[in-house]
C-alpha cells in the first residue's frame, strides 16, 4: 500500500510542478501553438 500511495503523492507533485511552470513559461508558446493549428 505504500507504493500505491508514493504514486498518488508523485503524481499531485508533478501536476503542481507543470502546471506551476506550464503558466509561467510555456504558455506563450502553447497559445501560439494553438493559433497556428
Amino acid at each position: 500500500m505504500i507504493i500505491p500511495a508514493l504514486d498518488v503523492l508523485q503524481n499531485q507533485i508533478v501536476r503542481l510542478y507543470q502546471g506551476k511552470y506550464d503558466t509561467a513559461q510555456f504558455y506563450p508558446y502553447e497559445l501560439g501553438a494553438r493559433l497556428q493549428e
